[in-house]
């Protein structure tokens, strides 16, 4: 499986400095998946337009808590706060096709989410490029 990430090559200062510049950023939100009071992953809604109310979700489990139902939770409640607290109308998400776990997880959320006909969630399959 591959992983879409940087490696995190910045100084506590680069930090610093990116913190303050987002910390009042209304385009992001970020929330921590815990399990047992453990830290397991992160859910984030990024790219948010409050004018034509649509964000990307993007989630992502450590391994030692993968199987568990934990990204579902995750991504539920995610989408639920873009649509009722943000007021969002359609949440996307990129899912990388040589993920099969990842696959089916999202096709049992659409599944549940295609009641509500006044929002819409839209995976898209995405295949990463090496």
């Amino acid at each position: 499986m591959a992983l879409w990430f940087e490696e995190p090559f910045n100084s506590l200062d680069e930090l610093k400095l990116l913190y303050d510049r987002h910390i009042l950023d209304q385009s992001e939100r970020r929330f921590v998946i815990e399990d047992d009071n453990e830290f397991a992953g992160v859910v984030e809604l990024i790219d948010i337009n409050t004018i034509h109310r649509h964000c990307e979700i993007q989630i992502i489990i450590d391994t030692k808590f993968q199987g568990r139902g934990l990204a579902q939770e995750g991504m539920h409640a995610g989408i639920e706060y873009g649509f009722s607290v943000l007021n969002l109308h359609k949440i996307y998400l990129f899912v990388d096709v040589q993920n099969p776990a990842a696959l089916t997880s999202i096709k049992n959320l659409v599944s549940k989410k295609k009641a509500d006909s006044n929002n819409t969630f839209t995976p898209r399959v995405a295949t990463m490029i090496h």
